[in-house]
């Protein structure tokens, strides 16, 4: 039950930046510019994401940099 609230907090809070995070995602400690998309089974930790930037399912990325309008492939 603490994983839902939680998830649903994340989501109140990139709404406005147009972020979309899919099921089972997580994102702690990580700046999202926007215009974002989270693939499935996806962890975001301490991570950098630029503007319209999104990462396939499965990955998973910690303390890193990506640039705007990138495309992360499946599985990383």
């Amino acid at each position: 039950m603490f994983e839902r609230i939680k998830r649903q907090i994340s989501r109140f809070l990139f709404r406005k930046k147009d972020v979309w995070l899919a099921k089972g995602s997580v994102v702690q400690s990580s700046f999202l510019e926007g215009k974002n998309a989270v693939g499935k089974d996806s962890f975001v930790i301490k991570c950098h994401i630029g503007l319209g930037t999104y990462l396939g399912r499965d990955c998973y990325l910690h303390r890193i940099k990506i640039g705007r309008f990138c495309s992360i492939a499946n599985g990383l």
